[in-house]
């Protein structure tokens, strides 16, 4: 009998999509560094990140632009009750999480028209479910 220590063998992958949550937390993770601050850190703006799209969803599909299309950042600030200054912090940690993309507007407008009864309810929660192949 052998005294060594048991192993498992190792797990495979599995091969289902990652979903924006876990794109989001990967992009921001690299920048917070190891550790557990860091990974704390990263799945936080990674979740302030969806919200933000989430919200931005939200926004257009009650109204918020004045000439009908997507809010802007100024429209988004003010449909939300924050200052404008919050929403660039908003909006620059999405860019941080998605780094090539511009804004949240593109990934909005898929949740919007994929989830549009979801975007309905106003529960920004929906969006961690969402496959990363969404926004490419």
């Amino acid at each position: 009998m052998s005294c060594a220590e048991p192993r498992l063998d190792a797990v495979p992958r599995s091969k289902r999509q990652q979903t924006l949550a876990e794109v989001a937390y990967i992009n921001l993770r690299g920048e917070f560094g190891g550790g557990l601050g860091g990974t704390l850190k990263a799945s936080k703006k990674a979740s302030e990140a969806l919200t933000t799209a989430a919200c931005l969803a939200i926004a257009a599909h009650r109204g918020a632009a004045e000439d009908g299309g997507w809010p802007s950042q100024a429209e988004y600030a003010r449909y939300w009750k924050i200052s404008e200054r919050q929403a660039q912090r908003e909006w620059a940690v999405f860019k941080q999480a998605f780094p090539n993309e511009e804004s949240p507007e593109r990934m909005a407008k898929y949740l919007a028209t994929e989830y549009r009864a979801r975007v309905a309810s106003e529960d920004p929660s929906f969006v961690f479910s969402v496959p990363a192949a969404a926004a490419a």
